[in-house]
């Protein structure tokens, strides 16, 4: 009837399984376990220690990343997918074609003529740009997925050994459809792609246009584009903040001195805002050589709007017309999930203990902590 208990182990109630693992999400193990213990007035004996608390977090993150991946595999298999989230019949389609969920090729040019009247010469936006399929907002499947680090913990070290700069990863991922929202978590991008293809499948949207949002990390949309090859409409979108971050970084190292370097940056972003790639890449090709310090790092920028090319589209546009340009939310979704209660000074993560907690505060996220703690299941469904 009962869990076979380890040495000095004591059963748990479910409500205080689900008031520790309250507690944890917000505030570090130390304040948690003082709350934990004043709230059931067991200051006098002991209490809760620290060490327990946190064993118990590793252990109900543990519980519940399992029930997460069953629940995952067995979705994939019901509907005739490999382990991996890919369908065992490559011949059939998924997806939805494009016109169905397109905005109006009219209100498109009506956008484009809009943002021109207000913009200088030579930076408006081209025929081109307006000919391209924009999907309705309300009709796209949107999801942001971003990657973030804590320090990795280390047991033993030698006194002579130098520091581990090895780091503890977890990819968060924000789901959003209409104005229903979910959050995932997990070890690496290729578990959360298959967890995601399940819930598109669970909620119905496997047939819906999908856009993800991310940032310019060249594994992830490797990544993205070879597990979610077999799938016919969808398309990666590169944060426009991360693109001015990336060009402001190589132009540093780049030029000599902030006044050529704001020039340059200042010019080549007007472009690449209304989609013009080529133009840009022309402005970099121009520069004096006078004014370079390390063509390298031209040539790094130059390679980098090429490998995105396909996924920088015309921000001032999307933005005309309504459209989300940044994968915001993933990242508010990374600080919420991980950065907010583990990068801290002095902290450090063994891979259970971060993953079971981002685990943990991802599910209250999606409100089903109580469900979880009231029958083990989790309903792996957009909330509102």
């Amino acid at each position: 009837m009962f869990d076979i208990l380890r040495d000095r182990e004591w059963y748990r109630t479910e409500g205080f399984n689900e008031l520790a693992c309250n507690f944890v999400k917000d505030e570090s193990y130390r304040k948690s376990s003082e709350k934990l213990n004043r709230v059931r007035r067991e200051e006098a004996k002991g209490g809760t220690p620290t060490r327990t608390l946190a064993n118990i977090v590793e252990i109900e993150g543990v519980k519940i990343a399992s029930k997460i991946e069953e629940k995952v595999e067995d979705i994939l298999i019901e509907n005739e997918f490999t382990k991996e989230g890919i369908p065992k019949d490559i011949e059939r389609s998924y997806g939805i074609k494009i016109e169905d969920v397109a905005i109006d090729t009219a209100e498109v040019k009506s956008a484009c003529e809009s943002y021109n009247k207000k913009v200088e010469k030579g930076f408006e936006i081209k025929d081109m740009q307006c000919e391209k399929k924009y999907i309705k907002p309300k009709t796209a499947t949107n999801i942001s997925i971003d990657d973030v680090s804590v320090k990795k913990q280390v047991e033993h070290r030698k006194k002579d050994e130098k520091k581990d700069p090895k780091r503890v990863r977890n990819t968060v991922t924000h789901i959003e459809n209409k104005n229903e929202k979910y959050y995932l978590n997990g070890e690496s991008t290729a578990v959360v792609l298959k967890m995601i293809v399940a819930f598109l499948i669970h909620n119905r949207l496997i047939n819906s246009f999908i856009e993800y949002f991310v940032d310019g990390e060249r594994t992830l949309h490797n990544t993205i584009a070879e597990q979610f090859g077999w799938y016919k409409s969808y398309e990666i979108i590169l944060d426009w903040y991360h693109l001015v971050k990336k060009c402001k970084e190589e132009l540093s190292l780049a030029l000599k001195g902030k006044t050529i370097r704001n020039k340059i940056l200042d010019e080549i972003t007007k472009y690449l805002w209304i989609g013009e790639i080529g133009l840009a890449k022309e402005v970099l090709s121009k520069i004096e050589i006078n004014d370079i310090k390390s063509l390298e790092h031209i040539e790094k920028l130059i390679g980098y709007f090429e490998r995105n090319e396909k996924n920088i589209p015309c921000y001032a546009l999307r933005k005309e017309l309504g459209l989300r340009n940044s994968s915001n939310k993933g990242e508010k979704a990374n600080d919420m999930i991980v950065s907010k209660r583990q990068k801290h000074n002095g902290m450090s993560w063994s891979k259970c203990g971060s993953t079971s907690l981002a685990t943990i505060t991802t599910l209250n996220l999606n409100k089903e902590l109580h469900r979880w703690f009231s029958c083990g299941k989790i309903d792996f469904k957009l909330v509102g």
